[in-house]
């Protein structure tokens, strides 16, 4: 009975294997089923979409505009000269006084101070231009057209004290072989000679632009009075003529 039974489970055990194979090939067969769906919905899912980026609209090109005329050589000298004597001719005074007759001229400087403020900073910010350029029938216009911020008429009027505080600067420095005071002094003493000489008689002939017109795009160009003028800026508009008639600055 034992060699029948031993030949019976080796008979049984192919049909077993048999019987067990498709089995698991149809669970395999289902998973696959289950599982393909799924991939086809990943593949399926819509991208999202990268933000277009913005293209950058070139900037306007920084020329003076066409309805305005760049203001002459003799404009360009007689505003410089008025707002110089008007800016620092009673300081310069007081200090000529001070050095060689031994006065006291505390009141000149601090009339001068109050006039170079008020030309340097109330005017341009109220008025837009100051006292050298009503005289000398001028104003500063950017490339759109409009008045520069009142920085450049600050900046515009210190090329002078700068050039002043390089010199005691150099002074001091070279006296005490001071390097730092050396250099700060020569970097104060040339911005007025970058502003005067090298940018408008090289660098930017044609438009005869100074350093500080550079950096804020502005340009000294002819003014013309509308005639409506009324007040304090018709009186202003009136140095103007004064100028025009004795000096022909209009030419």
């Amino acid at each position: 009975m034992g060699l029948l039974d031993k030949a019976a489970e080796k008979k049984s055990e192919p049909k077993v294997e048999e019987v067990e194979k498709p089995k698991r090939q149809r669970r395999s067969r289902k998973k696959e089923v289950e599982v393909e769906p799924a991939a086809v919905l990943e593949n399926t899912k819509p991208k999202r979409e990268r933000r277009a980026r913005k293209k950058r609209t070139p900037s306007e090109p920084k020329v003076i505009p066409e309805e305005f005329q760049l203001a002459g050589r003799l404009n360009r000298f007689a505003v410089g000269l008025a707002n110089f004597v008007i800016n620092w001719g009673l300081i310069v005074t007081a200090i000529v006084m001070s050095a060689f007759l031994n006065a006291n001229p505390t009141w000149i400087i601090i009339g001068g101070f109050l006039l170079a403020i008020t030309n340097i900073v109330v005017l341009p910010i109220f008025m837009g231009r100051n006292l050298g350029q009503f005289i000398s029938r001028t104003k500063y216009i950017n490339s759109k057209s409009q008045r520069p911020i009142f920085l450049h008429a600050l900046m515009n009027n210190l090329n002078f004290p700068f050039f002043l505080l390089g010199l005691i600067l150099i002074l001091m420095g070279s006296g005490e072989q001071d390097y730092a005071l050396l250099g700060g002094g020569v970097f104060a003493a040339s911005i007025m000679i970058i502003d005067a000489w090298l940018c408008k008689r090289y660098l930017f002939q044609e438009t005869k632009q100074g350093l500080w017109d550079i950096i804020f795009n502005a340009y000294l160009v002819k003014h013309v009075p509308s005639g409506d003028e009324t007040g304090w800026l018709a009186k202003l508009e009136g140095l103007g003529d004064f100028a025009e008639q004795k000096f022909k600055m209009n030419k």
